[in-house]
């Protein structure tokens, strides 16, 4: 019993102050520094000069559609935000010329991307009837006409990205945004009057228009990437 009081008595209320306290041995971590600007170019020149779009052969044509893998689309995001950060930077005119063409080039690959993708999903969709129905070219002629045009624009289109390959190189061409843009268009006005057309066959046979429309949408789901 007296082991067990001496053990566990009390220490005194005013301790001696200690001269030399030992340093702190849990300091505060410190910021980690930030990336230095030239090493996060160099990262950004080694990673794109070899970054390259992935394609998908659509049915049995030579049409190969774009995609992108999804660990190179998450490093098309992450270097967009390296960059970002770069543009704040209080040292941005050292290095901005740099900089700002890799913003531009970085913005061109998502841009392409991302409108690629969507004509696509149309492009499958719409050719499934404007080329693949005699009903709707004779019923459509000047839509189906457009859409020919489309159709020979968007293989090109596709056709010289897939002759590239490279991300960066393959959406560093000029007009080609604009190209997109005006085939953008172009369906929506193919996709409005091809639902003029099956609306009006809904009225008159509600079962050939329910048909048309699974028949083509499930075709496009299974050819757009």
């Amino acid at each position: 019993a007296r082991s067990r009081r001496t053990r566990w008595s009390r220490q005194p209320q005013n301790p001696t102050p200690n001269p030399n306290p030992s340093p702190n041995r849990n300091p505060r971590p410190s910021r980690s520094p930030k990336p230095n600007p030239n090493q996060a170019l160099e990262r950004l020149d080694s990673t794109w000069a070899s970054l390259e779009f992935d394609f998908e052969q659509h049915r049995d044509t030579e049409v190969r559609l774009l995609k992108m893998r999804e660990e190179d689309f998450e490093t098309l995001e992450e270097n967009q935000l390296v960059v970002q950060g770069m543009m704040a930077s209080k040292y941005l005119a050292t290095f901005e010329t740099e900089v700002v063409s890799w913003q531009k080039n970085l913005s061109s690959v998502s841009d392409v991307l991302g409108q690629m993708s969507e004509t696509q999903r149309k492009w499958a969709y719409l050719e499934t009837l404007f080329i693949g129905s005699e009903e709707v070219k004779k019923e459509l002629p000047e839509s189906t006409q457009r859409f020919v045009g489309i159709d020979k624009t968007f293989r090109a289109t596709l056709g010289a990205i897939y002759k590239i390959k490279n991300a960066v190189a393959a959406t560093d061409v000029e007009g080609q945004q604009k190209t997109l843009e005006e085939m953008a268009g172009d369906l929506e006005l193919c996709e409005k009057d091809l639902a003029d057309f099956l609306e009006s066959k809904r009225r008159i046979f509600p079962r050939f228009y329910f048909l048309a429309t699974k028949c083509a949408r499930s075709r496009a789901s299974r050819a757009a990437p």
